[in-house]
């Protein structure tokens, strides 16, 4: 089963990192992991899409395999727990780190699912947009990975989920 689905996630021309057991990362993942209440997950491999056609691949493999997900946008969040019982692909979303879009007329940002609330005040900062970042206590958290686990900033925008 894992054999198949790593070759179906090793094609050529696309942007789509392997971590297999016993690479130390993999190792890393894995033992984060573990120990989530009630899933006897089977970590077969981790992929770390560099693009949204690398992470489509990585579902759609998953997916044809009957494998679970497990998605994780950064280093200090976790998305939800699709994985279940049995043979499961962490779906690490870390490099999708880039801000698309900065849109000060209308006050918002269009983000890759990587990337943090502190990258994107640093961003901000950097290109002189005078927009405040409303984070979560945890600046390193991925806002995509926030609003999916329904973090609460601190302005009166603070319920990330129902903006």
């Amino acid at each position: 089963m894992s054999m198949s689905l790593i070759e179906s996630l090793n094609q050529t021309g696309i942007d789509l990192e392997l971590l297999r057991p016993g690479d130390t990362a993999f190792d890393a993942l894995a033992e984060r992991f573990a120990t989530h209440p009630g899933v006897e997950a089977n970590y077969v491999v981790a992929v770390r899409p560099g693009n949204a056609e690398a992470a489509q691949h990585a579902v759609a493999a998953a997916h044809a395999h009957g494998a679970g997900l497990l998605t994780v946008f950064n280093a200090s969040n976790v998305g939800a727990r699709l994985c279940g019982d049995g043979n499961t692909v962490i779906l690490d979303l870390s490099r999708l780190d880039r801000v698309l879009e900065v849109d000060v007329a209308n006050g918002y940002a269009r983000v890759e699912p990587g990337v943090s609330y502190a990258a994107l005040s640093a961003f901000l900062v950097e290109h002189g947009h005078a927009l405040q970042v409303d984070s979560e206590r945890d600046g390193s958290a991925s806002i995509v990975g926030s609003t999916f686990a329904k973090g609460i900033g601190y302005t009166p925008y603070g319920e990330h989920a129902l903006v």
